[in-house]
């Protein structure tokens, strides 16, 4: 909780005093005590030092509060506010004097009170915040060690610090209230130029200005000395100029120092630039500070771009002896600066794009200042052994890629299976190389996926990231691999932790790097071989070894892939041979419509005629008005349906027109609904909209579909089941489809009958030809439509028929 400001009151009427301290308590102040003199009222200040004081002007006693408020001032920084009766001239300007933070003339209202005191608070404060950013400022300009001249708007010099004294050989009495062009002034070197004052131009153009290189101040005594520095403007709260300010330094010990540098790297330059060692220099930090020819070329690095960076920071990966990788922690600079010890003799390798480039020699050795006792720098220079290095490599590893080639050979050329050659590939591999865990994956790149994939020992994850990355088309992996180029990766790069707990240690302690080799089918590149092992060992295995691999098992995968597409023809083959047979069985049927047509078309045009002089000879109504039109209607059906038949094996030709494609549907519900036996215990609801656009369809076409279906859901449904038939459409005005759906609840089709549900003669019941959903899709398509069923066992079956609502202008259907 806030402390509580205390004010002292100074009030001779003690009736007011206490009423003043109720009103102040009420307002959460302290009132430590009430004064009725002026001797009380400096007593109490001295006492209680409060945080403000209300002083009445007259009180008892010789003293006035105007006199008690100087005293007070004298030895305290206290606030003070005048309330009082007097309004008068001379006593407002007696209080004036000794600058009152407030003047309330009674009476007051409290909240008048409560105003003054805060604005009265504040202020102080302000005031004394600005008091001591000026005691700070003061106190810096004095004790920095550049010199410090500030002037107002006309060039005057109101400040000086004793830098600038000293400097200028002036004393403060001698150039306070002077123009700054009569002190201070500047030529060039030799004396041949004056250079202008920049005091004017910055209070002119209100913007720092800098002192010119080679600028010499000439001091009182007619001295010269070298100085930079800059004048920069004084701005007052509305942004105007009031003034500038010169800051200026001697640069006489900077200037010497840079000549004797430069004297000194003179001498060393030459020889730092023609040995034959690599050499760099790092600072503190471990950044280079210089870097000599040699070093450029071995490390095969442009020497500008060598400075500011550390070891790691060329963007080399840096390996050891034993092929293991650096981390940024293991930097041998930082270690040599951490140790302040040298480190000699030591072998780095350096991989350039996966591949280590160049091995070198290196010896890193600390420089201590004079003393001995600080570090200024460190030296690291270094030999080019990689020829050397990489003769030991090559001679230890050529007598094990030979014989890993022909173990390799004889492996996958004995087989014909894929998926046996890839197995065998990658284990002759694992078996006879260096590596010791590996996959192989097979691309299709027509569909983007993995098309094969085999492995050994290769951890989970690390299987997961190449598959991922192989389908990643922007992918650096994949980019490199069809590009035909070996490359090596950290696995590092791939997976922040590539093994779990329970993968075993040696495999843990044998990989941290995989090698990507492109896979050729016809100098196509259809796969990888990702290999994974230890740097120590991959690092010396050749290009042309795993070249090899790679088109070995591509020869290999064309033989084996010749082989599978010789299955795949017979297989085609066999096939076709099926469909042709099928087909020999469609013209059979076309025979048998024929008979059947000459058998039962003239009985039934017969009755057809008999039917139509019935309907106009007998007036009937109700019922069995409807029981005559559906006898003339499906004896009409079914001579079409004998047409239909005798037309099974050739495209037939619809009877497009504008129908209302509700009064189809309600027809085939009609129909069905009069089969008292097959409807009987069940139920078929129509659900369509009130209004409906007319369609283009051969209704007959479209009605025998809609029966067929209908027909099956009923006795697909349960007892007290419900056959759902509803009617809408989909899609935007340029592109809508008419969609029919009929919906059972019965027991559902199974997914190896679904399959085959369209097939000619298929049927799962007893008394069935096969060719009702046959002729579904064929009518459907003839439309330019769709069929679809989804059925779910115990569930029930949806069969979704799509035709198009409108027709194109070349009198094409519509509906996608």
């Amino acid at each position: 909780m806030d402390e509580k400001l205390k004010i002292l009151v100074v009030e001779d009427e003690r009736v007011v005093a206490e009423d003043i301290q109720r009103v102040l308590e009420q307002f959460g102040y302290e009132v430590p005590a009430l004064a009725a003199c002026g001797e009380d009222a400096i007593k109490y200040a001295d006492q209680f030092l409060p945080d403000l004081i209300l002083m009445d002007i007259v009180i008892r006693g010789q003293m006035t509060g105007i006199e008690a408020a100087g005293k007070i001032s004298e030895k305290h920084n206290i606030p003070i506010i005048y309330l009082t009766a007097y309004a008068d001239a001379k006593t407002i300007e007696n209080a004036k004097a000794t600058a009152p933070f407030g003047y309330i003339l009674k009476p007051f209202n409290n909240n008048e009170i409560q105003t003054t005191i805060e604005m009265a608070i504040y202020k102080h404060r302000m005031d004394m915040r600005l008091r001591e950013s000026e005691a700070w400022l003061s106190t810096t300009l004095q004790s920095i060690g550049d010199g410090v001249i500030a002037t107002d708007d006309k060039g005057n010099i109101k400040f000086v610090n004793k830098v600038a004294l000293d400097l200028l050989e002036y004393n403060k009495d001698e150039i306070l209230l002077k123009k700054i062009n009569d002190v201070f002034k500047m030529v060039t070197k030799n004396e041949e130029l004056t250079v202008p004052n920049l005091t004017y131009l910055t209070i002119q153009e209100g913007k720092t200005s800098f002192l010119k290189e080679g600028s010499f101040l000439i001091t009182k005594n007619n001295r010269l000395i070298p100085i930079d520095g800059n004048s920069a403007p004084i701005f007052d709260s509305m942004g105007h100029v009031i003034g500038a300010v010169k800051v200026f330094r001697d640069i006489s010990e900077r200037l010497e120092a840079e000549k004797a540098v430069r004297e000194s790297e003179e001498k060393y330059r030459t020889l730092f630039d023609t040995i034959a060692q690599g050499v760099l220099y790092f600072n503190e930090e471990g950044k280079i500070t210089s870097a000599n020819p040699a070093a450029a070329e071995i490390l095969n690095f442009d020497q500008k771009l060598f400075y500011g960076k550390d070891l790691f920071g060329l963007n080399y990966k840096i390996f050891t002896e034993e092929g293991n990788i650096l981390s940024s922690d293991q930097d041998p600079v930082k270690v040599c600066l951490a140790n302040q010890l040298p480190v000699l003799n030591q072998v780095l390798g350096f991989a350039k794009h996966e591949q280590v480039f160049r091995w070198i020699l290196v010896d890193i050795t600390p420089q201590l200042d004079f003393t001995n006792s600080n570090l200024t720098a460190v030296v690291m220079s270094f030999t080019d052994i990689t020829k050397r290095k990489e003769a030991e490599l090559a001679l230890n590893y050529r007598n094990l890629q030979l014989h890993s080639l022909v173990r390799l050979a004889n492996e996958i050329s004995t087989t014909l299976d894929v998926e046996s050659v890839l197995s065998n590939a990658l284990n002759a591999l694992i078996e006879n190389t260096p590596f010791t865990a590996g996959s192989i994956l097979l691309l299709n790149k027509k569909r983007n996926e993995v098309e094969k994939e085999v492995h050994n020992s290769t951890p989970v994850k690390v299987r997961n990231i190449l598959k991922e990355l192989i389908l990643d088309k922007y992918s650096h992996y994949r980019r490199s691999l069809l590009n035909k180029h070996i490359k090596i990766y950290p696995l590092k790069q791939f997976v922040q932790k590539i093994f779990t707990d329970e993968s075993p240690k040696d495999v843990q302690k044998s990989i941290n790097y995989c090698i990507a080799i492109p896979v050729e089918v016809d100098s196509v590149v259809s796969g990888s071989i990702n290999l994974l092992g230890r740097m120590k060992e991959l690092h010396n295995v050749s290009d042309d070894f795993l070249s090899s691999i790679g088109l070995q098992l591509g020869l290999s995968l064309k033989n084996a892939k010749l082989y599978s597409e010789i299955r795949e023809t017979l297989k085609k083959l066999k096939e076709t041979q099926e469909k042709l047979i099928q087909s020999e069985k469609l013209a059979g049927l076309g025979m048998l419509a024929n008979n059947i047509v000459h058998e039962i078309g003239n009985p039934l045009a017969a009755i057809g005629n008999s039917i139509q002089v019935l309907q106009k000879k007998i007036k009937l109504e109700g019922k069995l008005e409807e029981l005559m039109n559906i006898m003339s209607w499906e004896t009409d059906r079914m001579i079409r349906i004998i047409n239909d038949l005798r037309e099974f094996s050739k495209p037939r030709k619809l009877n497009l027109v504008k129908s209302d494609i509700r009064d189809v549907v309600k027809k085939a519900v009609s129909v069905i609904n009069q089969n008292v036996e097959l409807i009987f215990g069940k139920d078929i609801k129509f659900n369509a909209p009130a209004e409906f656009p007319d369609v283009y369809i051969d209704p007959d076409s479209i009605e025998q579909v809609l029966i067929n279906l209908i027909k099956n859901a009923v006795q697909a449904s349960k007892e007290g089941g419900v056959v759902n038939v509803k009617l809408y459409k989909n899609g935007n005005q340029h592109n809508q489809c008419v969609i029919i759906k009929v919906q059972d609840d019965g027991e559902g089709i199974s997914e190896e009958n679904l399959n085959k549900i369209f097939e000619p003669y298929f049927s799962t019941k007893a008394r069935g030809m096969g060719l009702g959903m046959h002729i579904v899709k064929i009518n459907v398509e003839q439309h330019g439509g769709s069929i679809k069923i989804d059925s779910t066992l115990g569930k029930g079956t949806v069969v979704t028929v799509k035709l198009p609502l409108k027709r194109g202008d070349n009198g094409e259907n519509i509906c996608s």
